[in-house]
């Protein structure tokens, strides 16, 4: 069981690196008038592919599992997280700033149902000789961590590249309509995640020998990333240059497709059946990214006393 949350901690980073239903009636109507949505989101690529950094602001509420310190017994609770990124390309660096609230999901819950208390972190990265290094502030201590690989750190799963790169992650795409974002006219488009790209990712950074050195876990992990799939991305364009404003997700597909894929394991006995339906039957989440300020971010510098934290290892041998 603890091999396959490894897994679903993989699944859902994917899902947050990446951000239904169909109206086919609808989609007819409006070809004719707007672009074609795949054309839409390689315009956007294109974009990016000139930006030197920008602004993005996450918003996530997610409702979890996580078991009672003094009686074991599992307790949904709220999360909610609010983070703020500057990403500059050249030289690649970010600065984040991350809280994380929590909340009982059940008000009439045990009085003594053990709740994390609010999180604050500070978080700085860089690339350097093939390498990230990793700047956090969190519970009132720096800590520094480095990726030593050089294929991770010089490629596309992190700063602008993956938003280049952003027409790979999707298969499938339509244009539902017309709306303003924060005072900018959008058009509305929804798409579906391109699994196999995921996939691939996975390989290109070796990740997949990483999480499953014997190999045993290969079938599971391609059924739970193809649950990806369940999930509709819904994405506003700038009408005037295409860039991309916001990207919004509901996530309970997701977890409900990884319900299914886990619960075809005929050797699961009930107990752990209703472990699995339990928990991913009523999990919850939905994510909400805001881009803004491209190309007219304010510089920054990285505080001393990161840069002499001590550094840390990184888990999974990353």
């Amino acid at each position: 069981m603890k091999k396959k949350l490894m897994l679903l901690s993989i699944i859902i980073g994917l899902f947050i690196i990446a951000c239904g239903c169909q109206n086919d009636a609808k989609t007819e109507e409006l070809e004719d008038i707007y672009p074609e949505a795949m054309e839409l989101i390689q315009k956007s690529s294109e974009l990016y592919s000139k930006v030197e950094n920008l602004e993005m602001k996450q918003l996530m509420d997610m409702t979890m599992f996580m078991p009672n310190m003094e009686t074991g017994e599992n307790v949904a609770i709220n999360v909610h997280m609010d983070s703020n990124s500057i990403i500059f390309v050249e030289p690649l660096k970010s600065k984040t700033n991350i809280e994380i609230n929590y909340s009982l999901e059940d008000e009439n819950a045990n009085e003594d149902a053990f709740v994390p208390e609010k999180q604050t972190m500070e978080q700085y990265m860089v690339a350097e000789d093939g390498k990230y290094i990793i700047y956090q502030y969190s519970m009132g201590e720096w800590f520094k961590s480095v990726i030593d690989n050089p294929e991770l750190a010089n490629q596309q799963l992190q700063g602008l590249d993956y938003i280049k790169e952003y027409e790979k992650f999707y298969k499938s795409g339509e244009i539902i309509g017309e709306e303003t974002v924060d005072g900018v006219e959008a058009y509305k488009a929804q798409y579906k995640l391109n699994s196999e790209y995921m996939t691939e990712l996975l390989n290109q950074y070796g990740l997949n020998e990483t999480f499953l050195p014997d190999g045993n876990q290969e079938e599971l992990m391609n059924k739970l990333i193809a649950s990806l799939e369940n999930v509709v991305y819904e994405i506003w364009f700038s009408k005037e240059d295409y860039s991309m404003i916001k990207l919004s997700a509901d996530m309970q597909p997701m977890f409900e497709g990884i319900k299914s894929v886990l619960m075809e394991d005929e050797s699961l006995t009930e107990e752990v059946k209703n472990e699995i339906s339990n928990t991913f039957g009523s999990m919850k989440g939905k994510t909400e990214v805001y881009y803004d300020n491209i190309n007219n971010c304010e510089d920054f510098e990285i505080p001393q006393e990161a840069l002499d934290a001590k550094e840390m290892e990184m888990p999974y041998g990353v």
